[in-house]
């Protein structure tokens, strides 16, 4: 009889642990709705690469970078990483910060240029308001002749 009593206390806390585990569901929503929840983060679709091929070293090098929300949410591009190195730079001339609409796109207009003839390689930075995701890297690669 002991040994039920004890088997029987057994599942009754296990059952006890189990619901605890099974029925926990965050803090409540005092507004009254039910079942909803928090949407997930944005995500911006940006090739992490670009080939920019080959151009003429006296010429910068023109590009556009389309940058996709596949979301249903507003993303804010605040700015981003114009570097210049000692082998040459890449810039924007689209205004910053701008929203990049649900489902839409922004284009940004980059222009590389190099100072020697040969290889282009550099990282250009996007930043934006996405929490956890605030820096995108997109590498820029080409040849200079």
């Amino acid at each position: 009889m002991r040994t039920k009593v004890c088997l029987a206390l057994l599942v009754l806390a296990a059952g006890v642990l189990a619901s605890a585990f099974v029925f926990r569901t965050g803090p409540r929503d005092t507004a009254g709705a039910t079942g909803s929840t928090a949407a997930p983060p944005p995500v911006l679709d940006v090739p992490a690469a670009v080939e920019l091929g080959r151009w003429p070293g006296a010429e910068p090098r023109q590009v556009r970078l389309q940058i996709g929300n596949t979301s249903g949410q507003p993303v804010q591009v605040v700015g981003v990483l114009e570097t210049c190195t000692p082998g040459g730079c890449v810039k924007t001339s689209t205004e910053l910060p701008a929203v990049v609409p649900p489902g839409g796109h922004l284009e940004l207009a980059l222009l590389c240029t190099r100072w020697e003839p040969g290889p282009y390689s550099c990282n250009f930075e996007i930043y934006t308001d996405i929490p956890g995701c605030l820096v995108t890297t997109v590498r820029l690669t080409g040849t200079v002749e």
